[in-house]
């Protein structure tokens, strides 16, 4: 009996005795953490031709969730240490099953991208499941090594789910016949059977003394900063982007600009001026180049025999040296 009693003492004291003692539950809560992030992969050139929108606009799902998740994981984590963290882990895992159900029946692009961007809840199960490990390993004066061990699991149950999640979808959209909103179903059902395992298998945390509050003025500042990136992203998708000066030349080199008002640089009108401008060639100017300036609002003049005398004076072509 006593080899009985240390081998059951070496098992509950390994991973796989805190795993089956302590965070059992959550390796299936992370289970359907994982499922979120990868049952709708595969679904999406379909979630695309159901709402009616551009490959494109996927992108603002994943944006909206990101934004969202962004500005609760803080917020959360830390009204888990004032109320206590099964409490937030509850409410979260409640608000993630309920913007599930309601992408199975959003038909509409914004309702699916708010319900979608409400999915972000889940980001916070993670943290506030190593709250609760390490509160109940700080009882039992070995917090820091199993919170290590169980994390390294909860990671597993994580990868485990989004392979899962991955290889379900095809699955199940097949087996309903192309059923979209049928098919999306499955996860909103594992989330709620998450709620089920949270309210009833994890405990909750004990209190550490002391005051605690929410630091809301730096909420503040990372919500509108986010909000002021993001409202400048959806501009640019309402508006288009800004159009860019252009300056379209003429077939001849060198010639004139034909939209001079939205060139930045006048153009030079010649390609004497030019070469004058540029320093190109073995050319060399007698002259300014503040001469060859452009103007924008007079037409250039026709060439004269006197211009044409005086330009052959004031250019000289000048052999280049050779190196010393």
């Amino acid at each position: 009996m006593s080899r009985v009693s240390g081998a059951v003492g070496r098992v509950r004291g390994s991973a796989l005795g805190v795993t089956a003692g302590l965070i059992g539950w959550f390796v299936l809560v992370e289970l359907a953490s994982g499922i979120l992030q990868g049952y709708y992969v595969p679904l999406l050139p379909d979630i695309v031709a159901h709402l009616g929108i551009r490959d494109a606009d996927v992108n603002w799902f994943e944006a909206a969730q990101l934004l969202l998740s962004a500005l609760v994981l803080p917020i959360l984590a830390k009204l888990g240490d004032v109320f206590g963290h099964k409490r937030i882990l509850l409410a979260s895992a409640i608000a993630t099953a309920a913007a599930s159900w309601w992408l199975v029946f959003a038909d509409s692009f914004p309702t699916f991208l708010l319900a979608w961007a409400l999915q972000g809840f889940y980001v916070v199960w993670l943290p506030l499941e190593i709250a609760l490990i390490f509160d109940r390993g700080r009882r039992q004066s070995r917090g820091v090594s199993q919170t290590r061990r169980a994390a390294g699991l909860l990671v597993v149950g994580l990868q485990a789910g989004a392979i899962l999640g991955a290889l379900a979808a095809g699955r199940f959209f097949a087996a309903t016949g192309g059923d979209l909103r049928l098919s999306l179903t499955i996860p909103a059902i594992a989330v709620t059977l998450v709620c089920l395992v949270i309210w009833f298998g994890v405990p909750e945390s004990e209190r550490m003394p002391g005051a605690r509050r929410l630091d809301i003025g730096g909420f503040v500042l990372l919500a509108a900063a986010l909000l002021c990136l993001t409202g400048a992203l959806s501009f640019v998708r309402a508006r288009g982007p800004p159009s860019s000066s252009r300056c379209s030349l003429s077939a001849r080199p060198f010639s004139s600009c034909s939209h001079a008002t939205n060139c930045a640089v006048p153009t030079p009108r010649s390609t004497s001026e030019c070469c004058a401008d540029r320093r190109c060639g073995p050319f060399r100017s007698r002259r300014s180049s503040s001469a060859s300036a452009c103007s924008a609002r007079r037409a250039p003049s026709r060439p004269t025999p006197a211009r044409i005398a005086r330009s052959a004076t004031a250019w000289a072509w000048t052999p280049p040296t050779a190196p010393t």
